[in-house]
Formats: C-alpha cells, sequence, structure tokens
C-alpha cells in the first residue's frame, strides 16, 4: 500500500469522516486534507496523532513508505 493511500484506508476502515479526523486534530478539513494526500509531508508528531486517532499502526506506515522508497529506487 502507497503512504498516500494508508491514512485515507485506516479512516474509511474506522468508518470517520474527514471533517471528524480534522475536528479531532483541531485543523480545517482542507489541512487534513492535505495530510491525507501527502502524508510524507507532515511532521511526524502530527502524524502519529493522526495514526493514534485512527487507531492505526505507525509500523505498517512506516513499511508503506519503505514500499514507496523502493518503488521509487526501483523506478530511477
Amino acid at each position: 500500500m502507497e503512504t498516500k493511500n494508508y491514512l485515507k484506508s485506516i479512516r474509511v476502515r474506522r468508518n470517520m469522516k474527514q471533517e471528524e479526523v480534522a475536528d479531532l486534530l483541531s485543523v480545517s478539513r482542507q489541512t487534513y486534507l492535505d495530510y491525507e494526500n501527502n502524508p510524507l509531508q507532515i511532521s511526524l508528531d502530527i502524524l502519529y496523532k493522526i495514526i493514534e486517532i485512527l487507531n492505526g499502526n505507525f509500523e505498517e506506515f512506516l513499511i508503506a513508505m519503505k514500499q514507496d522508497y523502493k518503488s521509487y529506487v526501483d523506478k530511477n
């Protein structure tokens, strides 16, 4: 799974809307959408909070990140 799909995937599994997660983070829905679309661009503390809210697994995210990196290296 790609990192850009990981946060959306766990949010959908938890049956939560972007607005709900954004409210729990005290950010706008647009800001959360940016986080979801570009998880590698956010700080680790915010990423950890999101994964915690969604009852995700930080290790799974890191595995997805490693797979993204490997795909990038293989293409170049």
